[in-house]
């Protein structure tokens, strides 16, 4: 275990078994960078996440910040590329590896972090399975991360039935974070622009493609408020039925049903946007997060700092957006998972 991620003696928790009382902010969209993530990438020949390099990040300039921000707890994660990597058997060595390593910073600090599991490319379903069980059941992770495609596959896509099938079974909370477009990039890091569109395309297509009607049990989050699709909704709603092949057979609760099902985290929202977020998404459905480190440390200050003053939105909201409706979804956060 490299010194970035050697736990303070000092910050260890007693071991007890009873829960943490959380009384600060709760952040859902919160990446770790290890040494051994990086250098495991780094063999691959993989240095950028989504077209930017890596930031400095090391667990103690971590929590450092999450106090400086008035963040207890964090839901950890990695960014972009996670384990969407060349060959199935790095792919599951990776994300086996970062399973682990969020385990062990969870183990140490329960009062501080929570984590979502990492997972092979979801075409490798077999890999997929193993690794849900593990992280879920034997590591007990609050939930997983999926990156917005897998290739030229969108989340929607039906090659993915077995894995939704899985994740619906256990009640699965799913982040879902941006990676790579299959598109053009306009010459720039894709996390410029491409990033939440990305994320819109990916939403879009498991209301379209049926995976929101057929699996009510998993509850999925969407990165940096949602992307663009809060803000394109009403044509998107007015469109699908008649554009998208077997739309009313797959979703025939309308669109605007399953759009409401959504989660939506507050990372890289600004205050201008964020109102018209908990309007389109309902407070209830808003949720605090930071995209720390890749977002540096100023613009997840400016984005709490948001949520915290924003008029339009009432205090017992606020309360939620910040706390209350993280704890409703991750039931474990704060606990000693043994």
């Amino acid at each position: 275990m490299k010194p970035d991620m050697e736990p303070n003696p000092e910050s260890r928790t007693s071991g007890s078994n009873q829960a943490t009382p959380i009384k600060g902010s709760i952040d859902v969209h919160h990446h770790i960078l290890p040494y051994e993530y990086l250098h495991a990438l780094a063999r691959l020949g993989i240095t950028r996440s989504i077209g930017v390099t890596f930031p400095a990040w090391s667990l103690q300039q971590d929590m450092e910040l999450m106090d400086k921000l008035g963040v207890q707890v964090a839901v950890v994660s990695f960014s972009a590329p996670a384990a969407n990597v060349p060959g199935t058997g790095n792919a599951r060595s990776l994300a086996r590896l970062c399973n682990d390593l969020v385990a062990m910073m969870v183990r140490v600090h329960p009062d501080r972090y929570g984590a979502f599991a990492t997972v092979p490319p979801l075409h490798d379903i077999e890999g997929v399975l193993w690794e849900l069980d593990y992280a879920l059941d034997t590591l007990k992770l609050d939930g997983v991360e999926l990156t917005s495609n897998y290739g030229l596959k969108y989340l929607g896509d039906p090659a993915f039935e077995e894995v939704y099938e899985a994740l619906n079974a256990k009640k699965a909370v799913i982040h879902v974070h941006p990676t790579d477009p299959p598109g053009v990039q306009f010459g720039i890091p894709a996390a410029v622009m491409d990033a939440p569109f990305d994320t819109t395309r990916a939403a879009f297509s498991l209301i379209c493609s049926g995976v929101m009607e057929r699996y009510p049990d998993i509850k999925f989050i969407l990165s940096h408020g949602g992307g663009t699709l809060p803000y394109l909704s009403y044509r998107l709603g007015r469109m699908a039925p008649s554009t998208w092949k077997s739309f009313k057979q797959n979703a025939p609760k309308g669109f605007d049903e399953y759009l409401g099902r959504f989660y939506y985290d507050t990372a890289i929202v600004s205050s201008n946007a964020y109102p018209y977020l908990v309007k389109q998404a309902g407070a209830s459905h808003v949720i605090a997060g930071t995209d720390y480190p890749f977002a540096g440390s100023t613009v997840p200050a400016q984005c709490l700092e948001a949520v915290r003053t924003c008029e339009e939105v009432g205090e017992q909201e606020r309360k939620g957006i910040l706390k209350d409706n993280a704890l409703a979804l991750f039931s474990g956060l704060g606990k000693d998972r043994g």
